[in-house]
């Protein structure tokens, strides 16, 4: 086997199955790195990955002209304005999908109000902090019911919130009325 060659990127883990089998029915072995990552991650794996194209370099020629082929066949829009319009609208989802898992993490993992201050609320974020404070203390004096539970309710607080900061931020702007003719 001779060395590898990068030839390209995939824009999601469908593109990636897609190409995937396009090559092989065209009997040219291709990689993609990240593809099961991404597959693992579902809907996120295109925002956090990038599904890299490779194949040997005594296939290389081929599988570009191959590349080309495949991309060439692939539904093209008619206006070029409704098409920067969906390239708008999928940017921001995958974004808004991109911090929601980054928000979540970050309140299943650190907490304290990380959650929010990724979010951008600030005070919310101190609030839950000084509350998750307050909730340890419970536990350290009380015993384990009363701090536990207010823990949880502070850490599902943080995330649920959070979640619900970031589809406010990210919310379907509805675009401006434009004449058809």
């Amino acid at each position: 086997m001779s060395e590898r060659v990068r030839i390209g990127c995939c824009a999601n883990p469908a593109e990636a199955t897609l190409l995937r089998s396009f090559f092989d029915a065209h009997d040219v072995p291709v990689t993609i790195n990240g593809e099961q990552h991404a597959a693992m991650l579902g809907g996120l794996g295109g925002a956090f990955l990038s599904l890299e194209i490779a194949v040997d370099s005594t296939d290389a020629e081929k599988a570009r002209e191959l590349l080309a082929e495949f991309r060439a066949a692939t539904p093209a829009f008619e206006d070029e304005e409704e098409d920067e319009d969906e390239v708008d609208e999928i940017s921001l989802r995958l974004e808004r999908r991109k911090r929601i898992a980054i928000a979540i993490m970050l309140g299943c993992f650190i907490t304290f109000g990380t959650a929010h201050l990724s979010a951008g609320a600030f005070k919310r974020a101190f609030a839950i902090a000084l509350f998750e404070m307050l909730a340890i203390r419970e536990l350290i004096v009380h015993g384990p019911w009363p701090g536990a539970a207010m823990c949880v309710g502070a850490v599902l607080l943080d995330m649920v919130g959070s979640v619900h900061v970031i589809r406010e931020r990210f919310a379907h702007r509805i675009p401006p009325a434009t004449l058809r003719k």
